[in-house]
């Protein structure tokens, strides 16, 4: 079988131009928008090797299998968008692991 990738979005994106072609002009479209100035990251990740041994210190005895830190100064604030923020940060990681995400355990 042949690997190569099909190219969806250019023939999309002209079928919902074709759709909408009558509310055009009051339309904005924006093909590919980036929704960040560079790739996503996070501050650290920390993955435990054997996920059976503790860790004794008190930030790490919260951890689990593979644990994402991101720092925040004292300036910062934490709200609902910010704490989404992470969550899909989070939720990217996970979608490019090997091993399904209910199967896999991380601390955010």
């Amino acid at each position: 079988m042949n690997d190569t990738k099909v190219q969806w979005h250019p023939g999309f994106v002209a079928a919902m131009d074709l759709e909408l072609k009558e509310d055009r002009k009051n339309l904005i479209f924006k093909k590919e928008y980036n929704l960040n100035t560079k790739p996503l990251e996070i501050d650290l990740l920390v993955i435990k090797k054997e996920s059976s041994i503790p860790i004794f210190n008190e930030i790490g005895r919260f951890f689990r299998g593979h644990n994402i830190l991101e720092y925040k100064s004292p300036n910062d604030h934490l709200d609902i968008l910010i704490l989404f923020l992470k969550q899909s940060l989070m939720q990217a990681f996970t979608s490019h692991m090997e091993r399904p995400l209910t199967k896999l355990k991380q601390t955010m």
